[in-house]
């Protein structure tokens, strides 16, 4: 433009976008903006020197800059998939928009986070599963979403998407212990806690939620001796208990979830009965009788007692159980003992028949419990006989007078034996040992009864009577003297006298 000539030029159209300066500078008025407005426009300027005019156009060709970021429709997602869903599938695609054209608006996505188990695909935003999911392991995954567009310089933008995993019942519930043990007395009541079972489910809902049972109780014999709740899995006594029956109760629990189809744990119990002192021990006789011979040496067993105790019957006493039993006894003047173990009773003083015949003993029994308890019975001990006495003269010499003139079996004196011993050991028969003809001994009783002498023969006489016993050996016996003295006659009817020996 020639300065000299004064012109005049102005924006005829799109004057609300563009000016021109009066040197002929054009430009705009505004930002345009290719997102939002036109991409061209074409603007018709005038010039006039105030005599001619003229019209010209300006093309005006708006080019796309990279000014805008990527935009979300929503800053954050939820999904939830189930915990069984498989590798590749979809989970949820989360594009964003971008108002830029061309490569300004092309987009690609990235995910960070999610321990690998998710992945997004650059182009679509399809969120897949890239890994096995466990709801009991990780319940949700926090996810960062970027989306940038090819600028130069690129821009970029994120959402956050929350991947929940959703529980199916894909877990057993599992008892706390392989094996529950209890210990019960056998006197507890009826109703008594005797241990709480706990089983887990890490499922969630219905399918975590346990209730548990007793399927199976050995032995069978003794059924429904237990009860399970089956909310809180408190085991507790149904029936009262019998250690002496059963000793030790084996239960086979379950713990069921609430899935369908509900899914099942097993477990076992065992319950140990302990005994209580509740029973005395038993003799298998009141009372006992035995005989024994009176020359039993001395350590001689007699008798092993048969004792028992229902606290344990099957005879496996382990020491200081309840039914261990110590063996005692009373009386028996120190002529018997009785082991404290074994129960066997022998001779511990030695016996005389001729002394005491029978002894009277009494038993006791006695358990270790706290406290314990006893039992008594009776024994009686007949000492039998033995052939162990010899008979006995009650004088060591006997002497009578009789008359000369005194008839053929004239009684003159009794002899007497005695021998302790019983029944034909102790029966005695008299004899005489004669050095001259001699009247005989009555063997049905000791009388000695003579025949007729002058009286200017023998004044004395000498004889010795001997006893006999009747037993099975016969030691040499001791014999009294036996002297007869003749006199003048009596008046009849004199008995004659005795003379004790000096």
């Amino acid at each position: 433009i020639d300065n000299e000539i004064p012109v005049t030029l102005q924006v005829e159209t799109e004057s609300d976008k563009f000016a021109i300066s009066p040197s002929g500078e054009f430009t705009t008025k505004v930002k345009l903006d290719y997102d939002e407005g036109a991409h061209n426009y074409s603007v018709e300027i005038s010039i006039s020197d105030g005599v001619s005019n003229d019209r010209a156009v300006v093309d005006v060709r708006v080019t796309d800059v990279n000014d805008n970021s990527p935009v979300f429709a929503s800053d954050s997602v939820t999904k939830s998939v189930p915990e069984d869903t498989e590798v590749g599938s979809n989970v949820t695609a989360v594009p964003a928009t971008d108002k830029d054209s061309s490569f300004n608006k092309e987009l690609r996505y990235s995910l960070r986070g999610g321990e690998g188990r998710f992945s997004v695909d650059p182009v679509s935003a399809m969120v897949t599963v890239a890994g096995a999911l466990d709801r009991e392991a990780k319940a949700e995954y926090n996810l960062l979403l970027v989306a940038e567009d090819q600028g130069r310089p690129a821009r970029s933008a994120t959402a956050t998407l929350l991947v929940q995993v959703s529980d199916i019942n894909d877990n057993v519930p599992e008892f706390s212990e392989a094996e529950y043990e209890a210990e019960v007395l056998e006197t507890e009541a009826v109703g008594t806690s005797l241990l709480t079972l706990s089983a887990a489910d890490p499922d969630e809902g219905a399918n975590g939620r346990v209730s548990y049972s007793i399927f199976q109780q050995s032995p069978s014999s003794h059924p429904d001796v237990f009860e399970l709740d089956s909310s809180s899995g408190t085991l507790r006594l149904a029936q009262p208990l019998d250690y002496s029956e059963v000793k030790v109760y084996r239960l086979k629990v379950q713990a069921s979830d609430g899935g369908t189809p509900s899914l099942i744990g097993n477990g076992s119990v065992v319950v140990k009965v302990k005994d209580v002192n509740n029973n005395p021990p038993e003799f298998s006789k009141e009372s006992y009788d035995v005989a024994v011979p009176e020359n039993l040496a001395n350590g001689a067993s007699i008798l092993r007692l048969e004792v028992t105790d229902r606290d344990e019957v099957s005879g496996m006493r382990p020491k200081g159980h309840l039914s261990e039993l110590r063996y005692s006894l009373r009386g028996g003047e120190g002529r018997f003992s009785v082991d404290p173990v074994s129960a066997m009773v022998t001779v511990a003083g030695a016996l005389d028949r001729e002394t005491k015949a029978e002894y009277n003993l009494l038993l006791v029994a006695e358990d270790q419990g706290r406290p314990a308890r006893s039992a008594t019975a009776t024994l009686l001990v007949q000492v039998s006989d033995i052939n162990d006495n010899v008979p006995k003269f009650s004088e060591a010499e006997y002497e009578a007078e009789v008359l000369e003139t005194e008839a053929v079996g004239t009684s003159l004196l009794t002899l007497s034996a005695v021998d302790p011993d019983d029944g034909a050991n102790g029966r005695v028969t008299q004899h005489h040992f004669p050095r001259h003809p001699r009247p005989p001994v009555d063997p049905r009783g000791p009388v000695l009864r003579g025949k007729p002498r002058k009286y200017f023969h023998h004044h004395r006489h000498r004889r010795r009577p001997g006893p006999e016993r009747r037993g099975h050996t016969v030691p040499p016996l001791p014999s009294p003297a036996l002297q007869v003295q003749r006199g003048e006659a009596r008046g009849p009817g004199t008995p004659p006298q005795p003379v004790p020996s000096p």
